[in-house]
């Protein structure tokens, strides 16, 4: 991993920002970022949370793009890896950064036959705004029949109005296809004993 960290992506970076928008701040993110180079032999994790602060502040900067989607191949999170380097490579075409480009796509070759996929199937037709997430992530409703996701623990979450929500934990390995089956979810009300109230659930 060392050897990938001393890569070009950390030697030259370029950060290409939109000063126009109002929560763009470049020297904060130059700063954020040199940290993480200077952290990049001695602590990998301090190393990636820095560049994915330095993110935060300047958005746009491809250089930086590139480097936490390369932290999020290096920890295991290669759907996550694939999302990044997916958005690196459009805005590198569209600003012909070749080198960024180039980068990019061969990430992207090397990683998409090592995800694992996902399928969320309903017993019965969901209602109207039923909303699925995975570790808090919102996945359309239009590709629930397949979609890629991180390998390792997953926490899947199924809710809709005037229902309880619905969570399962599952476990998936890289180029594994997993389906999990969602019920009917309960509606939601108010539980009574004989006596009294008990609770609003």
């Amino acid at each position: 991993f060392v050897g990938i960290l001393r890569s070009a992506f950390f030697v030259v970076v370029m950060l290409v920002a939109s000063t126009a928008a109002a929560d763009v701040d470049i020297a904060k993110a130059d700063k954020l970022f040199a940290e993480g180079l200077a952290l990049r032999d001695s602590n990998v994790e301090q190393s990636c949370a820095k560049f994915e602060e330095s993110l935060t502040y300047n958005p746009q900067a491809i250089g930086t793009l590139l480097n936490v989607a390369l932290c999020d191949e290096k920890l295991g999170r290669i759907a996550s890896a694939v999302t990044k380097f997916s958005e690196a490579r459009d805005r590198a075409k569209e600003q012909q950064l070749a080198d960024h480009l180039k980068a990019a796509e061969e990430h992207i070759a090397a990683l998409t036959p090592e995800l694992p996929y996902l399928k969320i199937r309903f017993t019965s037709p969901p209602i109207a705004d039923t909303k699925v997430l995975v570790d808090d992530q919102v996945v359309p409703m239009a590709k629930i029949e397949r979609f890629p996701v991180d390998p390792g623990e997953r926490v899947i979450v199924v809710s809709a109005p005037g229902r309880l929500p619905h969570q399962v934990k599952i476990v998936i390995a890289k180029r594994e296809e997993k389906e999990v089956e969602i019920g009917e979810l309960a509606k939601s009300g108010t539980v009574k004993s004989s006596r009294r109230p008990i609770g609003i659930i």
